[in-house]
């Protein structure tokens, strides 16, 4: 299990952190690892929307179908991922530091249910990897 906190200031408004974060179709552009996005459940940015998120995390390629679980406009939102007995959440928090600086929290929870022991093994291994590149992701 990996659970992780980090936090940036960023300058610029809070209203333009937020419009960029639930710009999907953005994220390459401004997370690190990102490499592509696809939506795959269109709609207004809130519980129930999907996208598929091709990424490079911790040197190795991957996808995964992200959801936003939960939401609060301008003050953060909640994204899970399933993918073989392991259940991922990233909950993203912003706090407005006067009219034009953001402190974006970001908070990684990674949860095997159900995975087979070998996945646990290998998470064991991998954590510190993990670790590393949610940090590097702000």
């Amino acid at each position: 299990m990996a659970d992780i906190e980090v936090s940036q200031e960023i300058d610029a408004p809070l209203a333009t952190v937020w419009e960029l974060l639930i710009d999907v179709a953005r994220l390459p552009e401004i997370l690190s690892g990102v490499q592509a996005v696809q939506v795959a459940g269109g709609g207004d940015f809130a519980p129930g929307f999907r996208w598929l998120e091709k990424r490079r995390a911790s040197g190795f390629p991957g996808e995964r179908e992200w959801q936003v679980i939960e939401s609060a406009p301008y003050a953060g939102f909640t994204q899970e991922s399933f993918s073989d007995g392991e259940r991922t959440r990233i909950t993203y928090r912003l706090d407005a530091r006067g009219e034009d600086a953001t402190v974006l929290g970001l908070h990684y929870e990674r949860v095997l249910e159900h995975a087979p022991a070998v996945v646990h093994v290998a998470s064991r291994i991998s954590d510190p990897f993990h670790e590393r590149a949610v940090r590097k992701t702000l």
